[in-house]
């Protein structure tokens, strides 16, 4: 009985991962649908943030600016 029941747990971590792989590819697959691609997606960009008037305060705004667009990139 115990032998049965590790090939049942077995299979069903197998389901489990197989069907975790085929959302991943379906998520990618709507939102390439759902986000048509265009010839400037593909392009590099450069991104220049300084600091404006406004001393330490404008420093530090613009090392958030920074932060935020590292994480979303």
């Amino acid at each position: 009985m115990a032998d049965s029941d590790k090939e049942v747990r077995k299979m069903a971590e197998e389901g489990i991962q197989a069907a975790r792989e085929q959302l991943d590819d379906l998520q990618v697959e709507i939102e390439d649908e759902a986000v048509p691609k265009r010839d400037i997606d593909s392009r590099n960009v450069t991104l220049e943030v300084r600091q404006a008037a406004g001393g330490s305060e404008s420093s530090l705004f613009a090392a958030d600016l920074v932060t935020m667009y590292k994480a979303y990139a």
